[in-house]
């Protein structure tokens, strides 16, 4: 495929590949993949400098110039409020095996809480709207302007006080429209996001 078909860039790093300083890209291209869910990959796990390397070659229109921003602050309550009760419930059910589980459980839902937000991160400049999110495995996805098919923001009547919500776009990718979705930020960042697609 051409370089021009190439609608986003999607760079991964699984937990392992991250404890190595390891990086694999994948792309998403109109028509390219089939029923078996398969996206094609410009590179298989390789150093921050050999993937620097080829995004210059294969995609160098995706990387942002601007600095990623981290979640709105509120987003910390809402990671932490989805990891603590998934994990108080699976601690309330193993306090039998033993007491000291359940704050055990509680403890680590709060940490994996202030990991998922501080792993949630957008950058938008001129050209690339980028996000970031992820725990153990982090995924950082770039799209061009031109490829966002649907931009969408949602939020519920608690954060809709703070002004934040999460921003939901679908591009085209292989061969169905794929959807992403970014953690807690400001309605600024839909409103500057909207501007630049020309909504």
């Amino acid at each position: 495929f051409s370089v021009d078909k190439v609608n986003a860039v999607i760079v991964r790093r699984p937990m392992l590949a991250r404890v190595f300083g390891l990086y694999r890209a994948e792309v998403a291209v109109v028509g390219l993949g089939n029923d078996k869910n398969e996206t094609p990959q410009i590179c298989l796990l390789v150093k921050r400098q050999e993937l620097d390397r080829i995004l210059g070659e294969c995609a160098p229109d995706f990387v942002c110039s601007v600095k990623p921003e981290r979640s709105h602050k509120m987003g910390l309550a809402a990671s932490v409020s989805f990891y603590l009760v998934l994990f108080a419930a699976v601690g309330a059910a193993l306090v039998q095996v033993h007491p000291v589980l359940l704050p055990l459980c509680v403890a680590v839902g709060v940490a994996l809480g202030v990991m998922s937000r501080n792993g949630k991160k957008l950058a938008a400049d001129e050209n690339v709207f980028s996000y970031s999110h992820g725990i153990f495995s982090l995924t950082h996805a770039s799209f061009r302007y031109d490829a966002v098919q649907t931009v969408q923001l949602r939020t519920n009547p608690f954060f809709k006080r703070f002004g934040i919500g999460r921003i939901r776009l679908s591009i085209l990718g292989s061969s169905a429209v794929s959807v992403h979705t970014t953690g807690w930020f400001s309605y600024d960042k839909y409103e500057e996001l909207v501007r630049r697609l020309g909504y």
